[in-house]
């Protein structure tokens, strides 16, 4: 064995870094001759060497570096010309950050920094590397601190990929702001709120959920099921799709609810070892469809009772004109003009007249074609909007067909009393009654026919008004009262 190698007995397990280290001539370096090391120092490198992580160790006050194989392999181009030369001409990027450092391990400190970062010339071009490192101060053989050991391990890649999950967050959250839909995105089992959208925000009436899990921020929708419908998805890893379902929602902050009616899908993400983490959902507030729908649906119903009806009323138009008439010829001149005014009330009812009207117009036009001067008509100027309008002639409408069939013209003698006025200053309401009198004796009807929510949906719904009908023997009578305002309005 010779004297160097014997000088290096304390070295075992062999590596790159030691092979050079026992050729290195140590005697021009600040450290000096190897045999002149102390024990410290010694046992310092023998760790160094050792270890499966990147450690360097700085010596003295020239920060002398010392490194290991994995350190060797951080270092990239720079080793081996660094081994055993001062850090700030090893590393002189980040001179004044070495310095600093051993400064402080100089002084006795440990310290540890995450995700540093510096830009390092490794390889013949300056790049950006992000470090967590660990400095320790070592002591000399009398105790002093006599130099740092220093873990390095390299971050770059985790930190790079995380500023790009969080850029593709952010793109993400910019697209989802924009987005027409409703969009939230709740994670874990408990379904905690990590985003939500604008559209979100103001479906649930602006309350801020985000750290709050869905059956704490939005408790109303759990007796409906929503939450357990997203239990669901998340267990099983199949989507939930709903398609004009309704939710009640408090959205005014009055602690009363509004229905509103949505598509949505709850669609669960999967993370890369295929575990569901997170429930995104996506949706629109279909409300007005749905509504569009359902009243369409509710005028196809009409029409086709209509039809039913204009048939039966052009038969008592018939039968009472035929009745009436001292000849034929009057009797088609009164019936053509019958069936005529009919048809223009059936434009109203159909919604092709009328921006604005007002309540004597539009019953006049319903009751024309029953024979208008078996209707008495009295009140004031009333303006009404076109839905309200219409509303009223199919309701006026389906209640002169009834009389016809039924009521009080359903003989020669009946008639049909109708009066309207304005009461209130401060808040003034309209009512307006119906009125029968003469006709055959009345009886209440023994089931709810469609006419019957024709009068009562309509009115009620497009006049915001209650109403109340009564069967009394000597004549059927109707009283609707709504704020003058619900009148008025398109």
């Amino acid at each position: 064995m010779s004297q160097q190698d014997d000088i290096f007995a304390f070295l075992a397990g062999g590596g790159g870094v030691e092979t050079l280290m026992r050729r290195m001539d140590w005697s021009q370096t600040p450290l000096g001759p190897v045999i002149g090391w102390g024990q410290s120092l010694r046992t310092s490198i023998s760790i160094v060497l050792r270890s499966p992580t990147p450690i360097v160790m700085m010596w003295g006050p020239d920060a002398i570096l010392i490194y290991n194989d994995a350190y060797a392999r951080f270092a990239g181009g720079r080793h081996p010309d660094i081994l055993g030369l001062p850090a700030r001409d090893a590393w002189p990027e980040i001179a004044d950050h070495n310095q600093n450092m051993i400064d402080i391990c100089l002084a006795g400190r440990a310290l540890s920094l995450r995700d540093q970062l510096m830009m390092l010339n490794r390889n013949g071009v300056a790049e950006e590397v992000y470090l967590d490192l660990f400095y320790s101060p070592v002591p000399d053989d009398h105790g002093v601190p006599a130099g740092a050991l220093v873990i390095v391990v390299e971050t770059t890649d985790r930190v790079l990929a995380e500023r790009r999950r969080i850029d593709e967050m952010q793109r993400m959250h910019r697209m989802f702001d924009q987005a027409p839909g409703f969009v939230a995105i709740l994670g874990g089992p408990d379904h905690i709120f990590e985003f939500t959208n604008p559209a979100y925000r103001e479906l649930i009436g602006g309350r801020d959920v985000i750290g709050q899990r869905l059956a704490d921020a939005i408790p109303e929708v759990v007796a409906q099921g929503f939450v357990a419908r997203m239990n669901a998805a998340f267990q099983s890893g199949e989507p939930h799709v709903g398609i004009g379902t309704a939710v009640s929602l408090r959205r005014d902050g009055s602690g009363g609810e509004e229905t509103r009616s949505l598509d949505f899908i709850y669609q669960p993400i999967r993370d890369e070892g295929d575990q569901i983490t997170h429930i995104l959902v996506m949706g629109m507030d279909v409300t007005e469809r749905v509504r569009a729908q359902e009243h369409q649906r509710f005028l196809l119903n009409e029409l086709n009772h209509r039809v039913k009806n204009s048939l039966a009323t052009v038969q008592s138009v018939v039968r009472h004109t035929l009745r009436q008439s001292s000849s034929l010829k009057e009797a088609s001149e009164s019936i053509s003009a019958r069936i005529l005014a009919l048809s223009r009330a059936q434009d109203v009812l159909t919604g092709q007249s009328w921006a604005e009207t007002t309540v004597e117009t539009v019953l006049r036009s319903a009751v024309e074609p029953m024979g208008a001067q078996r209707f008495h008509l009295n009140g004031p100027e009333v303006a009404l909007g076109r839905r309200q309008a219409l509303a009223l002639s199919l309701a006026v409408h389906e209640l002169a067909t009834n009389a016809v069939k039924y009521g009080a013209l359903a003989n020669d003698d009946g008639t049909v009393r109708i009066s309207w006025g304005v009461e209130g200053n401060n808040a003034p309401r309209f009512r307006l009654t119906w009125l029968e009198r003469g006709g055959p004796p009345v009886c209440p009807p023994t089931r709810r026919g469609f006419g019957m929510d024709v009068i009562e949906r309509g009115l009620g719904a497009e006049l915001d008004a209650d109403v109340a009908m009564s069967y009394a023997p000597e004549g059927f009578a109707l009283e609707l009262d709504a704020r003058l305002d619900a009148v008025k309005i398109g």
